[in-house]
This record gives C-alpha cells, structure tokens and sequence, in this order.
C-alpha cells in the first residue's frame, strides 16, 4: 500500500509539473511577449524544448513527458531534425533513471527511431532500433513493431531484398496474434505485397494480394470501387510477370 501511494504521489507531481510547464510555455502567445508578434505552435515548442532542462531540473519523469510531447509533436508538424533532438534528450533522460519503466523506455526510443528515418540517419536509427530490440518488453505487440520497423528502415536505406524478406515474414506473426481476419494481418499482406512488387517477385505479390483481398472481403462488403482497384492491382501483376 505504501509502494502505490508514493507511486501515486509521484505521478501527482510529474502531472502537475507537466501541467505548470505547458502553462508557462504558452503564455509566450501573448504578443506583448514576442515583438508583438503571436508566435505559432512551432515556436513555442522550440521554446519550450529549450527550457525543460532548466525549468523541470528536480522532475525528471516530467522532462521525459515533455520531450516525448514535443517529439511527436514536432513530427507531426514535419519538424525531423527538432523531433529527434526531442527523442534523444527522452531517451537519456530514461536511461539515467535505475526506477525507469521497461516499457515507456522502449516506446521512446522506438519513438526517436521513426524521428531518425525521417531524418535520414539510418546509421543512428539502426544503432537505436537494436538498443529497443534488446531492452524490448515480453510483449509480441511491441516484437512485431520491431520486425515493422526493420523493414522500414530496410526501405528506407535501399536495402530492398532486405526489405522483401522481412515484409514476407511479418504477416504470419501478425494473423497468429491479431487472427487471420484483422485490419492489422490484411495490413501486412499488402505490405508484403508491396515489397514482393519492388522486387519483382511477381508470384509473391499476386498470393499476397489476393489474400489481403480475401481478409477484406471476409471483414466487410467490398464495395465497386475496390473490387476495380484489387482487380486493376492484378492486372498490374500479371502484366509484370508476362
């Protein structure tokens, strides 16, 4: 009992911390405060991840809250360079902490990983994606993010053989945890689909299409409109492999 209520006190006092913080950051709005200028979103989130270290000094769990925040948001606004910033200082901030939990360590550094691809180190989000791999939870959901995040970075660094092999493995692991019939298996069909098509693995790609068919058709009504688009796929197909 003891052990949950300092837990509770502490996520007390890191909400509060988070919340004054923000407050504070947005009260640089007022024109007054910027050459009677209202500074955009942007601004205030690159003010912002400028003053958590000063102003959050004695909150480390609110400075992890805060550049988590504004990484996501800085992504979101196509911002990659700050984002990643924002996902590094996350990161060291958790691995300083002896008390850090498992898992917000491994959803922020996968967190910086897709900032880095976007950035275009791929040498940085390897090295970051190895560390979340190593220090994942027991958890399949956050395994099969790994194995989606190995055939992006595949993608994204030209790695294209690379790429198809792992696209070709995901979607077994993903119909035996989510079900055969699920958004997420006919998701990683059509992936491998498209990876399969990249190559030139023309068969792969006609099975694999046909099966991400099969799961929508199985989930819902296909309406006209995809039925031409399915079929326009397979003649796409078919006129690749002659």
């Amino acid at each position: 009992a003891r052990l949950q209520a300092d837990r509770a006190a502490t996520e007390a006092a890191t909400a509060k911390a988070v919340q004054d913080f923000m407050i504070h950051a947005f009260t640089q709005a007022e024109p007054w405060r910027n050459g009677g200028r209202p500074p955009n979103v942007l601004d205030l989130a690159t003010s912002a991840l400028e003053r958590i270290d000063v102003e959050l000094q004695d909150q480390p769990l609110a400075k992890v809250r805060m550049y988590r925040t504004l990484g996501r948001l800085f992504r979101v606004a196509g911002d990659v360079r700050d984002s990643a910033r924002a996902g590094q200082k996350a990161v060291a901030e958790l691995e300083k902490m002896p008390s850090a939990a498992p898992a917000e360590l491994h959803d922020a550094r996968m967190e910086w990983f897709f900032s880095l691809i976007s950035t275009g180190d791929y040498a940085e989000a390897r090295r970051v994606l190895a560390s979340a791999s190593a220090g994942a939870p027991d958890d399949e959901a956050r395994r099969l993010a790994i194995e989606d995040a190995r055939a992006l970075l595949a993608r994204a660094s030209g790695n294209l053989l690379d790429y198809d092999r792992l696209e070709q493995s995901i979607p077994g692991r993903t119909a035996a945890f989510y079900g055969e019939v699920s958004a997420r298996t006919a998701q990683a069909r059509w992936h491998a689909f498209e990876a399969a098509m990249l190559v030139g693995h023309y068969a792969a790609a006609q099975t694999a299409l046909e099966q991400a068919y099969a799961i929508n058709t199985a989930m819902m009504p296909v309406d006209a409109p995809l039925r031409a688009e399915v079929l326009a796929d397979q003649l796409v197909v078919a006129a690749k492999r002659g």
